[in-house]
């Protein structure tokens, strides 16, 4: 019997996917050292803690996360699986003794500590194993000092294991901090694997167009003739930019913009459009709609880029007492954002409305449907959003994930690029309270012409389907496949509304698929 299983038979963890047995493997192939890139959900911190659980006694093991947050997460985590009866904890007012043998470090707070605790323990003849869980923000130069020991005297490199977690590990120093000091990426488990492999929920994307209100074209189409004409003017006056485009153009005209005003004009009308962008009044609108119109069962959280949009979408719900909605951002206190997500947990809410604060890492209460008040233009914070609505959990339906963007403007018009790992992609737009689904409705159309020449006794049921085509438009159900639907059919017989959108999803569903609707 190997410590692997040892661990696993002596302590509460669950058992390991194949994608985690074959990391292991290889990390240990590899020496010791390395980075699991996994998609959120996919199970990168228990495969972390099988590992911490193998070492042997004499190992102490150094955990590092950005966020007070994912500290007592991984806490609870370790006491939760048995793994330790105390754990040690390093950020605010919180130094435990540097010596026990689980200890949690925000980084803010570890930048020296850490090292000389590291030294320490291998002076008396201790190994370190060092767990890096988000492991893309520790290239920056202030964070790095977290690995100021490796090399300095007194390192043993024998006694030193190391372990770096992350969706996305890519960053700027990833190549001169990151790679020397944690290994390089050893296994990629993205979300296309996760999604094959059945570890996180299948799921549907919709991309919903909205549009801007008179006013904010207006000041949209300003600002876009302002930054045509100093994207010309610069072009003109720095040769070495004239081979540039995209964003290396932009980030080498943002090097400059501290001391050439031109390059600064340029870089805030950038960033203003942007702000304008992201705060088109029509997002909340679309997304307020979009609540109202989805079950009472969906649990759903709501994704923004900025406190004051998520503040007013949550006063926009308050008001209307609709739904239970609960607020979860970074300018709230720790109680009131523990508050939140219990509430979320509890079933207490059934919305909650967040910014960046929910982003990385934090083990969001479980929910159905992800709603993308607004967003960034980067992959990474779009995966971690998206993972956070594919935890799989027993009985679950596949997830929702909608997107909102603003029609011809700077938003891209896909969520992700390349294959977004999908089961299916609907889009949608929005304008003045109204969804249209062209290729939905040409389905729902499809079925009435098949129905027109049925019998007289149907038209009783294509009057009950005109009524749930309009239930499914945002639901987007008829994209399920038909052993689902059967599924959900029997689920809901005790509910005759429901039972009945259902099978006018399944009717919808096998005309989608080319199949006799009845």
């Amino acid at each position: 019997m190997n410590d692997l299983t040892l661990a696993i038979e002596e302590n509460k963890l669950p058992e390991l996917y194949s994608w985690q047995k074959q990391a292991i493997e290889k990390w240990e192939k590899v020496g010791r050292h390395g980075i699991f890139k996994v998609a959120t959900g996919g199970g990168k911190t228990i495969c972390a803690l099988h590992l911490a659980a193998s070492m042997d006694e004499n190992t102490r093991i150094k955990i590092v996360v950005p966020t007070v947050a994912l500290a007592k997460q991984w806490k609870k985590d370790i006491l939760s699986f048995g793994l330790a009866e105390r754990v040690g904890e390093w950020h605010g007012d919180k130094h435990s003794a540097g010596d026990m043998r689980f200890m949690i470090y925000v980084c803010d707070s570890a930048r020296y500590a850490l090292s000389s605790h590291a030294l320490r323990d291998m002076r008396e003849g201790r190994s370190v194993f060092l767990i890096c869980d988000e492991c893309q923000h520790y290239g920056s130069k202030e964070n790095q000092k977290i690995f100021h020991f490796i090399g300095a005297k007194g390192f043993k490199k024998e006694l030193y294991f190391s372990l770096g977690l992350s969706a996305t590990p890519e960053c700027a120093n990833f190549d001169a901090v990151i790679k020397p000091n944690l290994g390089d990426i050893i296994f990629d488990f993205d979300l296309a694997k996760a999604q094959e492999s059945k570890v996180v929920s299948p799921f549907l994307l919709f991309q919903i167009e909205v549009y801007f209100s008179g006013k904010e074209i207006g000041s949209y189409l300003d600002l876009t003739d302002k930054i045509s004409k100093l994207y010309a003017k610069i072009r003109n006056t720095y040769v070495v930019l004239r081979t540039l485009d995209g964003d290396d153009f932009f980030n080498a005209v943002n090097k400059k913009a501290e001391e050439d005003p031109l390059c600064e004009a340029y870089v805030n009308a950038i960033l203003a459009r942007n702000e304008l962008v992201l705060r088109a009044s029509n997002r909340v609108e679309c997304a307020k709609e979009l609540i109202d119109r989805l079950p009472s069962s969906s649990r759903i959280i709501v994704f923004s880029e900025r406190i004051e949009q998520a503040e007013s979408i949550y006063r926009r719900l308050q008001e209307e007492k609709k739904v239970r909605v609960r607020l979860y951002h970074s300018e709230l206190s720790l109680e009131a954002k523990k508050n939140a997500l219990n509430d979320f947990r509890d079933g207490e809410a059934r919305v909650l409305i967040s910014c960046k604060a929910l982003d990385e890492g934090l083990n969001v209460p479980d929910a159905d449907v992800g709603i993308v008040l607004s967003c960034t233009h980067g992959d990474r914070q779009r995966i971690q959003r998206l993972g956070r609505i594919l935890r799989k959990t027993p009985g679950k339906c596949p997830a929702k994930l909608y997107y909102l963007y603003v029609s011809s403007t700077s938003d891209p018009l896909v969520y992700l690029r390349g294959n977004s790992g999908a089961l299916e992609v609907g889009n949608l737009s929005y304008v003045d309270g109204v969804f249209d689904y062209d290729a939905y409705l040409a389905v729902c159309e499809s079925l009435l012409d098949r129905l027109e020449d049925g019998p007289k006794d149907m038209l009783p049921v294509r009057r009950k389907m005109r009524r749930n085509f309009e239930k499914g438009i945002v639901r987007g159900d008829y994209l399920f496949g038909e052993e689902l639907l059967l599924s959900l059919i029997e689920k809901n017989s005790d509910d005759e509304a429901e039972a009945d959108y259902y099978r006018t999803m399944l009717y919808l569903a096998r005309i989608r698929l080319g199949k006799s609707p009845i």
